[in-house]
């Protein structure tokens, strides 16, 4: 999410967007980071995402 911030924009030479439902990106963050990273990934990563997809 991150990576495609508008203020690093001139830094890229192209972006890729990739649609994925939030269930699915939460399911395959904890099977990466393990269920000790629930916490972080629901309050903190999804809501990040959440909105930076709607703005």
């Amino acid at each position: 999410m991150y990576s495609t911030r508008k203020e690093l924009a001139r830094h890229y030479d192209f972006t890729i967007w990739v649609e994925c439902p939030r269930d699915q990106r939460l399911e395959r963050g904890l099977e990466r980071d393990g269920e000790e990273a629930r916490q972080m990934w629901e309050h903190n990563w999804m809501i990040q995402e959440d909105y930076y997809v709607e703005t």
